[in-house]
């Protein structure tokens, strides 16, 4: 298809370049400004045709575009070099062209590209790389063009991007870095393109996508991933959904798909999640997406649908279940989710109804008592509903009581809403429970005590909030299974006094042979805080406020065996009678 398009194209161009040639154009048409070069040509012309404008050279035999090669030209606006024997392109290969707004350089030889070689292009609007050979980006190539617009590189043969390639580039819509040989992107690479619309990234090789690549980019309209090898979409991966238009996903390696995942993208009108490896479906998958009409989940292995999921698409026409496990189909697939129609929350549901969802549903308030005729309910979720008064609503805060004789409840997701503070007792009710998420909310106060009684909590989710400092004085991490820590992952703790860490399986930090804690808080440590620490020789702990009482015995022990390894010398370290003969 591409070659059939490429060889029209030339054709047009040849014509072009015959029409004016034998000077058919008039006086106002644009055959005046346009000059066309051919096989036949070896090397770039010094001068070109006066006022040409746009210059393009089609299979031309030119093995490199030297420097200022075109510095004569000052008027031309457009090149382009289309199937060109071109391996090399110097620094400064485009320097004196300061009213150029587009240069494309396709199915070349070149294989990379110099810093420096876009130098002085403050006018480039669009540039186009595709179809050559090139390898790798460097951090530079791209610093000069600040009011670039398109960035096209895809079908060629990049494997490394260098940290920093895109920082420069705040005005891009659209990149294009589709056909390559990416294995994996950072989320800073892109993190600067605040103004991006159009991101491809198909066909390539990656597995996963890392955490917040998409956070900085909230004006995106398409999202093309397909035919990669990617296994996982996390909850939050795209998180900007209200101008979305295009998500493709198809032809990649997922096995699961997270449960609201495509909910409040109310402008997508193309999603497409076939060839992939989907064992089922979560019970709401979709929200309230008005714009779709088609959706393909053909070649997966579903055997079975949750009721309702479909339900939210109200402008479906055409559903591809085709090659998948399916033995049964049933009516109930398309049932049993309340919309955007319902106001209120009705006292008696359908018959044996055990998960209801109100999806973007016109429900103010949820009022004490109204679901209590439904005893056989597990699961209930409000998603993006009016609520002010259970994720992507207007609700500003929860009583103490709200969730009481809760008994059996095991996960509770409160995200994406306007909670702004979280009052000791509340869930105090709760006490099997095992999931909390408060992320992305407004939260910026916690009470003492108010998360005492999770006993059984094995996640709490709080990121994307307002929280200054956590008045944890004492945390215990021992007797895990931790191999590393992230940098600064204690740094919010201010008020940490007392931090163990023993009995992990940490080996990152095996060769840590100097230690300073010295002018910070602590009260006491464990005997054994040090023990996965085989080569520490130096250690320092003085101006701390030591708390001389028996939790600090076992430490002290092991002070008095290793006295060589304290570098600070009483009384700067423990100021205490215990530490009279250390």
């Amino acid at each position: 298809m591409h070659l059939k398009i490429a060889l029209v194209f030339i054709y047009i161009l040849v014509h072009l370049h015959w029409s004016c040639t034998v000077d058919i154009c008039q006086e106002d048409d644009d055959c005046k400004k346009q000059d066309v070069y051919d096989k036949t040509v070896t090397a770039i012309p010094e001068k070109l045709k006066d006022g040409a404008e746009e210059i393009f050279f089609v299979n031309s035999q030119i093995p490199v575009i030297p420097k200022g090669v075109l510095s004569k030209n000052p008027q031309i606006k457009k090149i382009e070099f289309l199937g060109t024997s071109t391996h090399s392109v110097e620094v400064g290969a485009f320097e004196g062209l300061p009213n150029i707004t587009i240069i494309e350089i396709s199915g070349t030889n070149v294989t990379s590209l110099p810093v420096g070689v876009f130098k002085d292009l403050n006018n480039l609007l669009k540039l186009v790389l595709k179809s050559n050979k090139i390898h790798s980006l460097e951090n530079g190539l791209f610093d000069y063009l600040k009011k670039l617009q398109v960035l096209h590189l895809h079908m060629n043969k990049i494997s490394t991007i260098e940290e920093g390639t895109f920082d420069n580039l705040e005005e891009l819509l659209s990149l294009h870095l589709a056909k390559n040989n990416l294995s994996s992107v950072s989320t800073s690479l892109f993190s600067n393109l605040k103004s991006l619309k159009m991101f491809r990234l198909y066909e390539n090789q990656l597995t996963a996508l890392p955490d917040g690549i998409f956070d900085n980019l909230p004006d995106l309209e398409e999202i093309a991933l397909q035919c990669n090898q990617i296994s996982y979409i996390q909850p939050n991966l795209f998180p900007h959904k209200s101008k979305l238009t295009k998500l493709y996903l198809d032809n990649n390696l997922l096995t699961e798909l997270q449960p609201d995942l495509f909910v409040g993208f109310s402008l997508l009108k193309s999603l497409t999640l076939n060839k992939n490896q989907l064992t089922s479906l979560p019970s709401v998958l979709f929200g309230e997406t008005l714009k779709i009409t088609e959706l393909s989940l053909s070649h997966n292995n579903l055997t079975h649908l949750p009721t309702g999921v479909f339900s939210p698409l109200k402008k479906l026409k055409k559903l591809d279940l085709s090659s998948n496990q399916f033995s049964i189909i049933s009516a109930n697939f398309f049932e049993d989710v309340y919309d955007k129609t319902v106001t209120a929350i009705p006292e008696k549901l359908k018959d044996g109804a055990e998960e209801i969802f109100f999806v973007n549903s016109q429900i103010p308030v949820i009022p004490k008592g109204v679901l209590s005729k439904n005893p056989q309910i597990k699961k209930i979720e409000f998603l993006g509903t009016s609520t002010h008064s259970i994720s992507g609503t207007n609700v500003t805060s929860l009583p103490v009581g709200v969730f009481k004789d809760l008994n059996n409840l095991l996960k509770l997701v409160l995200k994406s809403n306007k909670i702004h503070s979280l009052e000791n007792g509340l869930f105090d009710y709760l006490k099997k429970l095992q999931v909390l998420h408060l992320h992305m909310n407004k939260i910026s106060t916690i009470e003492e005590g108010t998360f005492d009684n999770l006993e059984e909590l094995l996640s709490l989710h709080l990121a994307k909030n307002n929280l200054k400092t956590l008045k944890i004085t004492e945390l215990s991490l021992s007797h895990n299974n931790l191999t590393h820590l992230p940098t600064g992952v204690f740094s919010p703790l201010k008020k940490l006094k007392k931090l163990d860490l023993s009995s992990n399986q940490f080996s990152i930090i095996s060769s840590l042979s100097t230690l300073k804690l010295g002018n910070n808080k602590l009260q006491s440590l464990p005997g054994d805080v040090f023990d996965s620490l085989p080569k520490l020789s130096k250690l320092y702990l003085n101006e701390n406020p030591w708390k001389c009482d028996c939790n600090l015995l076992p430490f002290y022990e092991w002070m008095k065996n290793n006295k060589g390894k304290i570098k600070s010398k009483p009384p700067e370290v423990l100021s205490c009678p215990l530490t009279a003969a250390l």
